[in-house]
């Protein structure tokens, strides 16, 4: 007997004459398929949901509380996982960069290793992520100010305690 078909011919006609099972199908429907487009969007969605559940992308970062005239440095984390993202942001005159140094006592001392970031400020403020590939341990994140003439100075060090993933 083939395998496709449920039925063979004689019980199809032996259960179409019983009242009871005339209703019966000779072949069941077949499963319905989602189509491709739909599919794909609702993964789409679910990785959406798993970033921002995960990591809060979308969400406010750190807001520096300095203006214009008064120089700032804020993160969003202080005890990190080796290899997360930490988001800062930073204030200050406008034209100036902020350089990002890694365990750095110095604008001039921080090295191509050490160095988190360099971003230009527009409109007073700047912000910004880096991840820390770091050995664990407690580490210093110091955020410098260089103006248009060249000079550097210290906006805020913030601690970071990093940990092993």
């Amino acid at each position: 007997m083939a395998k496709d078909a449920p039925f063979d011919p004689y019980e199809i006609g032996a259960r179409n004459s019983d009242p009871e099972l005339g209703a019966l199908q000779p072949f069941p429907d077949a499963p319905r398929r989602m189509p491709p487009l739909k599919l794909f969007g609702l993964f789409a969605i679910g990785v959406v949901v798993v970033a921002v559940v995960r990591d809060g992308v979308g969400g406010p970062g750190p807001q520096a509380k300095g203006s214009c005239t008064q120089p700032s440095f804020a993160v969003n984390k202080t005890a990190v996982d080796q290899f997360e993202v930490v988001r800062w942001s930073a204030s200050g005159p406008s034209g100036s960069t902020i350089l990002l140094g890694l365990d750095s006592t110095s604008a001039t001392a921080v090295s191509r290793e050490a160095l988190l970031g360099r971003r230009t400020l527009s409109g007073c403020s700047v912000s910004g992520q880096f991840g820390l590939r770091a050995a664990p341990g407690d580490h210093t994140v110091t955020a410098y100010l260089i103006r248009a003439d060249g000079t550097a100075s210290t906006i805020a060090t913030e601690k970071l305690s990093l940990s092993a993933p």
